[in-house]
């Protein structure tokens, strides 16, 4: 079975363009972050076609953040430089979620104001918190659930 799931973010706005017979095929790369390495990402060609394509290009932009399934594909092609061949390897994209928006600007100040100002308000929840931590540590023997 030919299957693949990914959780990214667009790296560019997609591509959108029409074939011949009227549909929509859209030419996206989604940046994909290393589970072990968080700074590193993996960069996949995509491909959609038909009411996705279109979907993706009017509501998708640079650094949305899409939850994809799909099938690998390669291609191998010769190469006019070095008389040998090329691979590409493409992601045909059967769904997509769109998920997080990426932050502008004015929103990254306002979310880190509303941290601030919510700071002095965590005392109790933490209180809250450490409360039920101890209820549910009274459900505990040596350590786990009894």
């Amino acid at each position: 079975m030919n299957k693949i799931v990914l959780l990214g973010r667009l790296a560019a706005d997609p591509e959108i363009k029409y074939a011949p017979n009227g549909t929509a095929v859209a030419r996206f790369t989604l940046a994909v972050s290393r589970e072990n390495d968080r700074d590193k990402a993996d960069f996949f060609y995509c491909t959609a076609f038909g009411k996705l394509a279109q979907s993706l290009s009017d509501y998708c932009q640079k650094g949305r953040q899409v939850l994809l399934d799909g099938r690998v594909e390669i291609n191998v092609v010769p190469d006019q430089q070095t008389n040998g061949k090329k691979t590409y390897v493409n992601v045909i994209v059967n769904s997509c979620e769109f998920l997080a928006k990426p932050q502008q600007q004015g929103e990254l100040i306002n979310s880190f104001n509303s941290q601030e100002s919510n700071k002095q308000n965590q005392q109790p929840t933490n209180n809250r918190q450490q409360q039920y931590q101890q209820n549910m540590d009274s459900f505990k023997q040596n350590g786990q659930p009894y």
